[in-house]
């Protein structure tokens, strides 16, 4: 296990008590009453390892409370604790880890985890709205026939198996969470390491979700832009100290005077009007090379899916490939074949051949 000294997480928590209370301490300690409430009593050292670092990571990435002046609760919402419940196994395998986080491409990651699987674990948007690159399905050898829990990420029975046949815990980390590393991180005061946030939903003027906007938010750290999820949601992270400014992207909305001090949260309801969603054309041409499908609207934000000839789907946004035009994106393709490209409500079926494809939507006159 090597070690990035750029990586933090915060010296305490503050946790919200289940007489609602909230008592801040130290992350280690916190987790000293999670890991056995989570995993369970008697199991090898080297799964209650793997599960101190992944309740750690989760610890310190999650924002569900971002909003209630507390990081987390003390029930399945977040994790749950039970402080009576330690002894000295647990203990020593959160001490043991102390510091050590699951992090992909360098950052912190949540690292899910759950019950038991049927012999394999999940991909997340097989259970979740989106992709998560480190929660891909693989074999589980936890011995059981059916679900319990989400799926998602390192099945606790089986790291328990995998333990009891010698793995250690970044051998069982490593099977569950496709390409991590397990790094150490250094404890920083948690008001240096929280910062501030800004979150919210887009909505139109009736109240429906807008997925697939494109937010810009300006301020002290410059530009920094995020798109919203399928339910019109957002969240900017780890703002430092200043005043901000939210646009949408293509539409005549701007938020002005959004101040945070480094340890706030500001929630906001974004309202953007609604102009009629066009009809649209498309011309296809065919290209020897690359074997991509590149193509254009015109325009930049537009939420566009493919579907390859297996059914396995894509998401891409115009803009996001500029060398091709206002509103240029590139997809790779995975051969020969029938695909379908959606565009808002409408699908068009493309047809690609040993190369790549060209394709310009163009609005229909009304």
């Amino acid at each position: 296990m090597s070690q990035d000294e750029a990586l933090v997480i915060p010296q305490t928590l503050l946790i919200r008590l289940t007489d609602g209370q909230v008592q801040e301490m130290p992350l280690d300690e916190y987790l000293k009453g999670v890991v056995p409430a989570e995993i369970g009593l008697q199991k090898p050292l080297e799964a209650l390892k793997a599960q101190a670092i992944a309740a750690r990571s989760y610890a310190v990435t999650t924002r569900r409370h971002a909003a209630d002046g507390f990081d987390l609760c003390t029930t399945a919402h977040c994790q749950v604790w039970k402080p009576q419940n330690r002894y000295p196994d647990s203990d020593r395998a959160v001490d043991e880890t102390s510091g050590l986080v699951v992090t992909y491409n360098g950052q912190i990651v949540s690292a899910p985890f759950f019950g038991h699987c049927d012999g394999r674990t999940r991909n997340s948007e097989e259970v979740w709205s989106g992709k998560i690159a480190y929660c891909r399905s693989v074999p589980c050898i936890c011995g059981h026939t059916s679900l319990y829990g989400h799926g998602v990420g390192m099945c606790q029975r089986g790291a328990v198996a995998m333990a009891h046949q010698g793995a250690t815990a970044e051998e069982i980390l490593k099977h569950y969470y496709t390409g991590i590393e397990i790094l150490a991180a250094t404890a920083i005061p948690r008001t240096a390491f929280r910062r501030s946030v800004i979150f919210g939903q887009v909505v139109d003027e009736q109240g429906h979700p807008r997925g697939g906007l494109r937010l810009l938010l300006e301020g002290p750290a410059g530009v920094v832009e995020k798109g919203t999820t399928s339910d019109g949601k957002f969240w900017f992270t780890a703002l430092p100290a200043g005043q901000w400014a939210l646009r949408v992207k293509g539409k005549a909305v701007r938020y002005g005077d959004l101040v945070t001090d480094g340890r706030n949260t500001l929630q906001l309801r974004v309202v953007v009007a609604e102009a009629p969603s066009p009809r649209w054309k498309v011309s296809v041409m065919p290209l020897l090379h690359p074997p991509l499908l590149i193509g254009t609207v015109g325009q930049d934000g537009v939420t566009m899916t493919l579907t390859d000839p297996a059914g396995n789907e894509q998401t891409v946004v115009s803009g996001s490939a500029p060398e091709y035009n206002p509103g240029g994106f590139a997809l790779p393709l995975s051969g020969a074949g029938t695909y379908t490209l959606r565009l808002f409500d409408q699908s068009f079926p493309i047809q690609v051949g040993d190369g790549g494809v060209w394709v310009q939507f163009s609005p229909q006159p009304a």
